[in-house]
């Protein structure tokens, strides 16, 4: 449905799986959510024009989407702990 709005979008996705399985990612990470928040950041920028596209806003960007998925963070995330507490229940 979204195939021509979103250029790249699958590859991107898949990208972000084969992180998942390679164990970049952690395993609860959502490649369909994480490709969203980045898209829809750019969509966003673009549509409202609400700040320039630059290369600097893509890569920051795509740094702080990625970096509470990381398999080897620092902290652990809030959505692994109540991913965790919904499961039990």
């Amino acid at each position: 449905m979204t195939d021509g709005l979103v250029p790249g979008g699958l590859p991107t996705i898949a990208d972000l799986q084969r992180g998942m399985n390679a164990g970049e990612l952690r395993s609860v990470a959502e490649p369909e959510l994480l490709n969203g928040a980045i898209f829809g950041a750019i969509y966003y920028r673009l549509l409202l024009r609400s700040g320039p596209l630059t290369k600097r806003f893509g890569e920051e960007l795509v740094e702080q989407v990625i970096r509470g998925h990381r398999s080897k963070c620092e902290s652990p995330h809030l959505y692994d702990s109540a991913r965790s507490s919904s499961q039990s229940t």
